[in-house]
């Protein structure tokens, strides 16, 4: 999986074989987000395009990438659009495609586990985003998808 979103990747492994985390309000963390290539690297922007494929390939039975294909779509054109933004946007293509080649060998049939935990992430996100820190992306995703609704 490399680099860029094996955090997510090792989150959903370990939550679908029924593995839970503990919240400490006082622990503290630091995280340099990018810190190897830079945030708008273009091979960044490559990765994380293809990794976000790559996800899904590993983590959503077939039901649940039906289930969820529009809201999985906008994500991605959403996250597209951030690409472009900052001048990534042909990388975001190459990291696409290769993910679209790849889809297949890495594709695993998911846990059933998987669309509680999803169902959880997006309701968590949405409380927050109705919060002060609210930022467009979300907005846009919210209103686009049918968890708005």
């Amino acid at each position: 999986f490399g680099s860029y979103l094996e955090d997510v990747d090792f989150g959903l492994r370990c939550a679908s074989k029924g593995y839970t985390g503990r919240y400490v309000p006082d622990a503290v963390s630091w995280h340099v987000g990018s810190a190897t290539l830079g945030r708008w690297n273009a091979e960044t922007v490559r990765q994380i395009a293809k990794n976000q494929l790559l996800l899904i390939a590993r983590h959503y039975p077939p039901a649940l990438i039906q289930e969820f294909a529009f809201q999985i779509a906008l994500s991605h054109m959403l996250w597209g659009f951030v690409a472009l933004r900052h001048g990534g946007g042909a990388a975001w293509i190459r990291g696409k495609l290769e993910g679209l080649r790849t889809f297949r060998q890495l594709r695993k049939p998911g846990s059933p586990n998987v669309r509680a935990i999803v169902t959880q992430s997006e309701e968590e996100i949405r409380q927050y985003q109705n919060g002060p820190e609210s930022d467009w992306y979300w907005r846009a995703y919210f209103t686009g998808s049918r968890w708005s609704r």
